[in-house]
């Protein structure tokens, strides 16, 4: 029996996905804006809106053929900025804001229907802000289940390959 299924050999897929997109990188920040009969919802600044642009431009130049995936995946994320001169010497890491978390929501939500079909197939992160030579965000994205059931050729049912017996 083959193992190809809709015409993707398993053996060929990547199991692995990585970018380094350059530039500076913002925080998710959000504004209220009025949503009627007095209520209020959060919405993107113009900030934020052009960063994930930018992102999912980026990442959709670079993306694999069978994307988006819809499986467990791993991501691990880098974020490196260059050290400010106000920070002392001693200190070796960017401690201060943005948090994680926030820069981490807005590029998540760029890379949705693009690199996976939704973040909350993220199943483990590492995350990382760093200092370097110059801005950058680098994202390695890996598939948790190398066998993933829908990369397989499905097996017959206990007794089909016999036919119907009565």
């Amino acid at each position: 029996m083959s193992d190809l299924v809709l015409g993707v050999d398993p053996a060929a897929l990547e199991l692995e996905w990585s970018i380094t997109i350059p530039g500076p990188w913002r925080p998710e920040a959000k504004r209220s804006q009025p949503l009627g009969k007095g209520g209020w919802t959060r919405v993107d600044t113009d900030e934020v809106k052009q960063f994930k642009a930018y992102v999912r431009l980026a990442v959709a130049q670079g993306r694999l053929p069978d994307m988006p995936w819809a499986e467990p995946l791993a991501m691990t994320i880098i974020w490196t900025r260059p050290k400010p001169s106000s920070y002392p010497k001693g200190v070796n890491w960017p401690w201060k804001r943005p948090d994680l978390n926030n820069l981490t929501k807005a590029l998540e939500d760029a890379m949705t229907k693009v690199i996976y079909e939704d973040d909350s197939m993220i199943c483990h992160q590492d995350l990382t802000k760093q200092f370097g030579d110059d801005w950058s965000v680098t994202v390695t994205i890996r598939r948790l289940e190398p066998d993933w059931p829908y990369r397989k050729v499905p097996q017959p049912a206990c007794g089909a390959e016999r036919g119907n017996r009565r």
